[in-house]
């Protein structure tokens, strides 16, 4: 799982539109219901949302939240996704969210 996961991270961190579906196949194949299941469905959000596909990202960022409603990236990634809908108040309300967990976070200031 970590190798796969690890992969995963790699292909998006390399930001190449074209791998974002080879980063989502990956993640497809760790198995749900694991300790790292959040941090799967924050990097899944991240690949979908570099695809445009805006609405299976935010579905993957509310199961992290679920999972993890402190989860401070899981915030700000559904700001952003929010943001690209141009729903902006919800998207304040994510960045505010994150701000009371991390005061410091110098990407939502």
């Amino acid at each position: 799982m970590a190798i796969t996961k690890l992969k995963a991270s790699n292909i998006i961190s390399s930001n190449e539109f074209n791998q974002f579906e080879l980063a989502l196949e990956c993640y497809d194949q760790i198995p749900k219901d694991t300790s790292e299941e959040e941090n799967v469905l924050l990097g899944k959000a991240i690949a979908l949302g570099n695809q445009k596909k805006f609405d299976a990202a935010l579905s993957c960022l509310n199961q992290a939240l679920y999972l993890n409603p402190k989860n401070e990236n899981a915030l700000l990634n559904k700001g952003i996704i929010l943001a690209e809908l141009k729903f902006y108040d919800n998207a304040v309300i994510c960045y505010d969210q994150a701000l009371i967990i991390n005061p410091n976070n110098l990407i939502v200031l």
